[in-house]
């Protein structure tokens, strides 16, 4: 997660399987420490079975900031969607480093102050010529800006 950026280059960046050795990403084998990963259920979808593994930041981790959802069909093994979210703790290291000194002036200047409220985002895979792709990556971000 570097900040919040849109456009076909942020939706690129945030292909988690294709991504999957970023620096946060639960799927990431470095990673699997900082995180508990469960079995929730099995729902049908599109006539597939998906198996639904909940992926949760392990207390007091560091380095864990996403909450995430993944739907695997359970015959192939093969992930078709991730649904997640920014923990707090990522949403105040991302609102640091994103406030820079465009920030600090529009603070001073205009007495406003802007924070991230909520990061989430759905991400879903098709097939294509036997491969599967990144289909569509939804977003739903949430900020307030406080002014006097």
């Amino acid at each position: 997660m570097s900040g919040a950026s849109n456009g076909a280059r942020g939706s690129l960046q945030e292909d988690i399987i294709r991504n999957y050795r970023a620096q946060y990403n639960p799927l990431n084998p470095d990673n699997y420490r900082y995180y508990n990963y469960e079995f929730s259920e099995i729902i049908k979808q599109d006539g597939k079975d998906l198996v639904v593994i909940d992926i949760k930041p392990k207390k007091n981790s560091r380095k864990a900031i996403l909450k995430m959802k993944v739907f695997m069909e359970e015959e192939t093994h093969v992930i078709v969607r991730c649904d997640f979210s920014i923990s707090d703790r990522g949403l105040r290291m991302i609102e640091r480093k994103d406030k820079g000194l465009a920030h600090a002036i529009m603070s001073v200047v205009v007495a406003a102050n802007m924070h991230y409220k909520d990061f989430r985002y759905s991400i879903t895979y098709a097939p294509y010529k036997h491969k599967w792709h990144l289909n569509r990556v939804t977003r739903h971000w949430e900020s307030y800006v406080d002014s006097k």
